[in-house]
């Protein structure tokens, strides 16, 4: 059968994960949305699958179309590989 996928911390109410992408050589699920078409504004995050749940690695946001192209970073873990 399915599961849904568990998210550690849990998403906040108004945490949106739009155009879903998943890398299955790194286990890294990636979100990300455009304010507008040239990418000056929006924003993203990506999550890694440690076998039970996602984990939050990183997240960037612009939140205003200032013609910038690079979003400032408000989250970052590093990610080490058990074996």
């Amino acid at each position: 059968g399915r599961e849904v996928a568990k998210f550690a911390g849990e998403a906040d109410e108004g945490d949106l994960m739009m155009n879903l992408s998943f890398n299955p050589a790194t286990l890294t699920l990636s979100s990300g949305f455009k304010g507008r078409g040239i990418g000056d504004c929006g924003g993203g995050a990506d999550w890694v699958w440690t076998g039970a749940q996602f984990v939050k690695v990183g997240e960037s946001m612009m939140d205003e179309c200032l013609g910038a192209i690079a979003w400032i970073p408000i989250y970052r873990a590093k990610v080490v590989p058990v074996e």
